[in-house]
């Protein structure tokens, strides 16, 4: 396996994304909320600061293919560095046999905060912010039950004396849902020490922080539960139109300037105006620009939109189409 030695800058990432977002068949679905831009920013400054164990830089070190697919993940997840809900970490790729370094790869780890990030988006039906948890201790008074197969944290009840961490036998998360049911995640001290043996990152900061890591783990696998059983009905009825920045769009992907409609030098002083509203007669020679709202589109877009509704439609005016 050979590795591609490709230093990495800021714009050059953005490039990355940008070019990913474009090249989904109808466009990659964003949430409205998230700032992809800044998202990205982030996760370079953090690589600006990883070293392989080794010693290399890990924008030198890793593969380019390993790195654009740590991007294109996080903007499928619609993760955010900044938050602590992601994280890039070096891993090696080593011979079989001999063991040897053949390349590193960059991977995105997803934390505590990015599973839960994701519960609340992608699924309908949970409370924001209604996760939480706690550890049982022995002595605790706790009881639950099974209901159409759901597990339901009747009664817990706890003593300040119990709050130990050598007494912790379980712990459990609990999530609130829209309809005034919640839903339970229970583990054993014999299952978290399983999921715990499984980290690629040791188990140090499990036996220093034994109460919180029970907690984040327990509420990892409730809101992965969550967010993984569910379909796409949250983030394609957000979907927001790609709008690309003239200064990411890089000058030798530019094949045909007529069709992707670039202005001119001289006409860049009209770049950043509002489009004129485009009449619907008019879209044979406007073919670029939704005929109900005038707002640019991408050639993807008016093909998807004439095949599907027979006129140009940006992807707002596609749903209210649909609402009709």
């Amino acid at each position: 396996m050979k590795n591609e030695i490709q230093v990495y800058t800021t714009d050059d990432l953005l490039c990355v994304a940008e070019s990913y977002i474009k090249n989904e068949a109808t466009g990659l679905a964003l949430p409205k909320n998230y700032d992809w831009r800044n998202a990205v920013s982030a996760l370079y400054l953090q690589c600006v600061a990883l070293k392989t164990r080794d010693g290399q830089p890990v924008l030198e070190a890793c593969t380019k293919e390993s790195i654009c697919r740590a991007v294109q993940e996080m903007l499928t997840k619609g993760l955010n560095p900044t938050k602590k809900q992601c994280y890039p970490i070096p891993y090696a790729v080593k011979d079989k046999d001999t063991g040897a370094v053949l390349c590193w790869e960059l991977q995105l780890q997803e934390s505590y905060f990015g599973k839960k990030k994701q519960a609340y988006t992608n699924n309908l039906d949970v409370v924001r912010n209604s996760i939480h948890s706690q550890c049982i201790y022995k002595g605790d008074v706790f009881e639950y039950e099974i209901k159409d197969g759901k597990r339901i944290v009747k009664t817990h009840t706890q003593k300040f004396e119990n709050i130990r961490d050598e007494n912790i036998i379980g712990a459990y998360a609990t999530v609130q849902l829209k309809d005034g049911s919640t839903m339970s995640d229970i583990m054993t001290t014999a299952e978290l020490k399983k999921s715990w043996a499984m980290s690629k990152t040791g188990g140090n900061v499990h036996a220093n922080f034994t109460h919180e890591m029970c907690c984040k783990t327990v509420e990892s696998r409730l809101a992965k539960h969550l967010s993984n059983s569910t379909d796409d009905t949250a983030n394609v009825g957000e979907i927001e139109e790609f709008q690309p920045k003239e200064e990411y769009i890089r000058v030798e992907e530019i094949e045909d300037a007529e069709t992707m409609q670039i202005e001119t030098k001289s006409d860049n002083d009209n770049l950043n105006k509002e489009p004129e509203p485009v009449n619907s007669k008019e879209e044979n020679s406007n073919a670029l620009y939704c005929s109900c709202c005038g707002k640019k589109i991408a050639v993807k877009v008016y093909n998807y939109s004439t095949q599907t509704y027979g006129k140009a439609l940006c992807f707002s005016c596609q749903k209210e189409e649909e609402n009709a």
